[in-house]
């Protein structure tokens, strides 16, 4: 990864934040920080948006389904 120029917080609250930056070659890129998983994932805009799209279109099953 490369060094982060310039940094926006752009969500955050108890279980996560997301942050936006440039890095040193101008590339606009995402990092979700999952605070209590201790995972970071790093994504270019473009990834970031298609994830974003991804996940508001998943629907939550019901707690009563059984998981394999």
């Amino acid at each position: 990864m490369t060094e982060r120029e310039e940094e926006d917080l752009l969500y955050e609250c108890e279980c996560f934040r997301i942050l936006r930056f440039i890095d040193e070659e101008g590339r606009a890129n995402m990092m979700v920080s999952f605070f209590d998983h201790g995972l970071d994932l790093y994504m270019s805009d473009e990834e970031f948006s298609h994830f974003a799209e991804a996940v508001g279109g998943i629907t939550i099953a019901p707690q009563n389904v059984l998981h394999h």
